[in-house]
């Protein structure tokens, strides 16, 4: 895995002490691995993120953006929509199931790309918003 976001400048300002261009086993969670780590209590929602920004709001959107990254889509982390958005108490246990849908899909090394696809073409609340298309 590599992390091709991290510049040397933020290496050294995040004092990140592993090579992004060839991840180390556990210095990396896919976002659908946090999420299932959260939802499960195994993990903190508060310990992901990233400049005071954490919680399962975070991990949500990270879920939806690897979704999306796997369509052939890929936005911002600041980009924010529909489900990627909400704050945590407007998530109804609906959309809390589609997250955990999403999550078993693209946490793995072998995703089933025709699975996201069809994820991505049924889940109307994780389509862009057409400014962002």
């Amino acid at each position: 895995m590599v992390d091709a976001q991290l510049d040397a400048l933020q290496r050294d300002q995040l004092h990140v002490d592993f090579d992004t261009t060839d991840l180390p086993t556990g210095r990396f969670l896919p976002a659908g691995r946090a999420w299932r780590m959260c939802r499960d209590g195994e993990a903190d929602p508060e310990k992901f993120g990233i400049l005071g920004m954490s919680g399962r709001w975070f991990v949500r959107g990270n879920v939806v953006r690897d979704l999306l990254a796997l369509n052939k889509l890929e936005v911002s982390p600041w980009d924010t929509w529909r489900l990627a958005a909400r704050d945590d108490d407007e998530i109804t246990d609906a959309g809390l199931a589609l997250c955990d849908r999403i999550a078993s899909a693209t946490h793995t090394d072998d995703v089933d790309l025709a699975e996201v696809r069809a994820l991505y073409e049924t889940i109307e609340d994780v389509h862009l918003p057409p400014w962002l298309k």
